[in-house]
């Protein structure tokens, strides 16, 4: 069963606001992107709120979808970004 239905549109519209981000944020998103397309694991980012945050050792992008309900098995991932190298720790999601 897709989880399509159980989208929160409305949740996902009251985030679509003018807001300000690091651009270092940005670059670590670029890293995301470019593993995303490398390994063909791109999502249809449209339907997530993405989150970003840090530790000591890495950053995080935390990806969550919205939903009216509870669903079994996902609509949420994470991905790990090394802050020295740069490079993929981790990156997986729950469809």
């Amino acid at each position: 069963m897709s989880d399509e239905k159980y989208l929160d549109y409305e949740k996902l519209k009251t985030f679509r606001t003018d807001t300000t981000i690091s651009g270092h944020y940005l670059k670590i998103w670029n890293v995301y992107l470019q593993y995303a397309e490398k390994t063909g694991s791109s999502i249809d980012i449209d339907n997530y709120l993405i989150n970003f945050s840090e530790n000591n050792d890495e950053y995080v992008i935390f990806f969550k979808k919205p939903v009216t309900q509870k669903i079994v098995g996902g609509g949420h991932g994470v991905c790990r970004i090394n802050k020295k190298t740069l490079s993929i720790v981790e990156c997986k999601f729950i469809k």
